[in-house]
């Protein structure tokens, strides 16, 4: 890939024999077992517990080496995006608050504007997310 420096490494999936040997040539260079993969690229739905790429419905024939390595690194960014999102999980929730004392009405105010201002921050970043892909 020019210009990047992270080669994902890349599983391939195919009943089309002619699709899987022609995703060989293209990614000889990064073509791993799937045990192996970052993400895995097939003709098909499979139940991988990696990114899945399928080829017809979420990349469209005929297709680029540039087209497919772009649409790796938007799922790539998706799922990090996730994996960034379950970070940011509120760890204080009014219940566990309520729980353990009395709140004041400044307390619960405050508690709430924090949990708003982490959900919209969460928000926007969908948003700008889906805007880019």
């Amino acid at each position: 890939m020019k210009g990047n420096t992270f080669m994902p490494k890349i599983g391939l999936s195919c009943r089309s024999e002619l699709l899987l040997e022609g995703l060989k040539l293209l990614l000889r260079n990064q073509n791993v077992p799937l045990k192996d993969a970052d993400v895995i690229v097939s003709d098909r739905r499979l139940n991988a517990k990696k990114p899945l790429l399928v080829i017809g419905e979420d990349l469209q024939i005929p297709f680029t080496y540039e087209m497919l390595m772009a649409k790796i690194a938007q799922m790539q960014k998706r799922v990090q995006m996730g994996a960034e999102r379950e970070k940011e999980k509120p760890t204080e929730t009014l219940e566990s608050v309520s729980e353990n004392k009395t709140l004041t009405k400044e307390e619960l105010e405050r508690i709430i504007t924090r949990l708003n201002k982490k959900h919209q921050q969460m928000i926007n970043r969908l948003i700008r997310a889906y805007h880019e892909s």
